[in-house]
């Protein structure tokens, strides 16, 4: 087991301490994505999106840890503040990994549209501290890196773009949520609220990757409403479960 100040880890929350939990989320959608768009990737645009998710969580825990209080970090958290070092490597072995295969291998035409996504939103999201609302432009930031990231590989168009948003709610949603619960704030009212733009989804009808973003949707939701009494570290696992969506409904089936 892993050990975060002197506090074993248990062996299911080993993929959240190293956070890799954010780029399966992305890799589970970038293939839903091509399924309802009915095209396929080379794997080194996948192992690409992959790692550059993963480099960018891996450095903004590494910002967070500077300011979150001892005691009141996650344990994701916790684990990047006390194996500071090998975090600090690791981000770097993914960062070289990433680029080397980004140049040799992978499409340069999606690796331009990454890299300009990367910069415009990580100038965002380094503005966002000292700013009023830092933390609700931050998730909004971080939610729209994630979706970009994710669409970044699909031909750009107006068929896109409500798709794209769409998906964007559901992550602005899941790390509002997230957010809430760090600060001990309840969820319920935002619970209500994302079932029912979940529901809004769903009546889209006519694709299976509105279907899929409206049962994470609700599967979210109810999770919010569900959450006192679920334990801090369980519920944040399950907030990522649900976003599992594509893989836990089996929907692959596009029209």
């Amino acid at each position: 087991m892993l050990k975060v100040a002197q506090k074993r880890i248990p062996g299911w929350l080993w993929p959240s301490a190293l956070g890799l939990d954010a780029p399966a989320v992305a890799l589970v959608w970038q293939r839903c994505l091509c399924r309802s768009h009915g095209f396929d990737l080379p794997w080194a645009a996948r192992v690409t999106l992959g790692l550059t998710v993963w480099a960018v969580y891996l450095g903004d825990r590494l910002m967070d840890v500077r300011s979150v209080q001892v005691g009141r970090e996650t344990v994701a958290h916790a684990f990047c503040r006390d194996h500071r070092l090998a975090t600090i490597w690791l981000l770097a072995a993914v960062g070289l990994l990433d680029a080397v295969v980004g140049v040799l291998w992978a499409p340069h035409q999606i690796v331009l549209r990454g890299i300009l996504v990367a910069v415009v939103v990580g100038g965002w999201l380094a503005l966002t501290p000292g700013h009023r609302y830092g933390t609700h432009l931050k998730n909004l930031g971080t939610a729209s890196l994630f979706a970009v990231g994710v669409f970044v590989v699909a031909p750009f168009g107006l068929a896109e773009v409500v798709p794209a948003l769409v998906f964007g709610l559901l992550c602005f949603a899941n790390l509002t949520l997230l957010t809430r619960w760090h600060r001990g704030l309840g969820t319920e009212a935002h619970g209500w609220v994302v079932i029912g733009v979940a529901l809004a989804v769903l009546s889209f009808g006519g694709s299976g990757w509105y279907t899929v973003v409206g049962i994470a949707g609700l599967g979210l939701g109810g999770l919010a409403l569900a959450s006192r009494w679920v334990a801090g570290d369980t519920r944040r696992l399950l907030a990522d479960f649900v976003l599992l969506a594509p893989v836990l409904t089996r929907v692959f089936k596009f029209r």
